[in-house]
C-alpha cells in the first residue's frame, strides 16, 4: 500500500500498527524498504501484544507491505501528495492521492525511457499474483494494470528520477 502521508498522525510504524489493528489480531507485520541500508525493516506484534521489531519512520510517498491474517480495509486521511524521489533499483512507492498517470504504461512512459526506468510491479489481490508493466526494444509491454489511489508499486529503475510527480 500506500504510506500515509499525514506523517503528523502517523509518524512511525508502530502508531501505524496501532492505528489498523486496533484488535490486534488482524495484522501480522508490516514491511518497509530502508533504501539507504538496503536492508527491509519489519514491525510486529509479539506473543503479549506489544508492538515490536523496527519502529522505522512513516515516509509519504513510500511503499509498504502488510501481511495480513484476515482481509480489511485500511482508510486513513491524507494531508499531502508527495513527489517520488525515484533511485537507481528497486523502490518502495504509493500515492494518496489521484495520479496524472492512471496506468503502467502511462506511469512508466512518464518517468522515463527504458535508459531510465525498467519496470513498475505491482501484486493483484484478486488474482493473488504479481503483474508486471516494463520496457523491451523501446516499447511497453507486460500488463498494463491501472494506478490507484493507496496502492503500492515496485518500481526499478537505471538512473535516479527525483522530484517525479506521479
Amino acid at each position: 500500500i500506500s504510506a500515509p502521508s499525514n506523517t503528523n498522525i502517523v509518524p512511525d510504524a508502530f502508531t501505524f500498527l496501532g492505528l489498523i489493528n486496533t484488535s490486534g489480531t488482524k495484522v501480522e507485520k508490516i514491511e518497509r524498504y530502508n533504501r539507504t541500508s538496503g536492508i527491509v525493516q519489519t514491525a510486529f506484534f509479539n506473543g503479549s501484544g506489544i508492538a515490536s521489531g523496527d519502529n522505522f519512520p512513516i515516509v509519504a510517498g513510500e511503499g509498504l507491505v502488510i501481511y495480513l491474517k484476515e482481509d480489511m480495509d485500511i482508510g486513513l486521511s491524507q494531508n499531502k501528495c508527495p513527489k517520488f524521489n525515484l533511485k537507481t533499483g528497486v523502490n518502495w512507492a504509493g500515492t494518496p492521492c489521484q495520479t496524472v498517470n492512471a496506468s503502467a504504461f502511462t506511469l512508466l512512459n512518464a518517468i522515463g525511457d527504458e535508459s531510465f526506468v525498467s519496470s513498475i510491479q505491482r501484486y493483484n489481490t484478486e488474482t493473488g499474483k504479481f503483474e508486471t508493466a516494463g520496457y523491451l526494444n523501446g516499447q511497453t509491454t507486460g500488463v498494463n494494470f491501472p494506478i490507484r489511489v493507496g496502492d503500492g508499486y515496485f518500481i526499478y529503475m537505471k538512473k535516479d528520477a527525483t522530484g517525479f510527480q506521479p
